[in-house]
C-alpha cells in the first residue's frame, strides 16, 4: 500500500512562544500522517515513511505513541559532522 500525503505551505509566521515556523501547519499535518501511519499499523503492516525534513518525524511518533509502547528507526541523510579541536 502506497499513499501521498499533501504537505502543507509553509508560512513565514513564527510561533511567538517558541520561535518555530509554521507551528500550526506543522501540527496539523503530523496529525494527518500519524493517522495515515495508524492505519498501515492496524494492518499489521511496517510502516516506511519518506520525508524531506526532520518535521516528519513528529507524526509518526504521534502514530506509535497512540499505541503505547513502540520503537523508531530513524535515518538521516547528512553526512556525520566530525569536530575539529584547534
Amino acid at each position: 500500500m502506497a499513499a501521498t500525503l499533501d504537505v502543507p505551505a509553509k508560512s513565514l509566521v513564527r510561533d511567538a512562544a517558541t520561535g518555530v515556523l509554521h507551528a500550526p501547519e506543522l501540527a496539523r499535518f503530523a496529525t494527518v500522517l500519524a493517522d495515515a501511519v495508524g492505519g498501515v499499523l492496524e494492518t499489521g503492516r511496517v510502516p516506511l515513511v519518506l520525508g524531506g525534513d526532520c518535521s516528519i518525524l513528529l507524526g509518526n511518533a504521534l502514530a506509535l505513541h497512540r499505541r503505547g509502547r513502540f520503537g523508531l528507526l530513524f535515518l538521516d541523510g547528512h553526512a556525520p559532522h566530525t569536530p575539529r579541536w584547534a
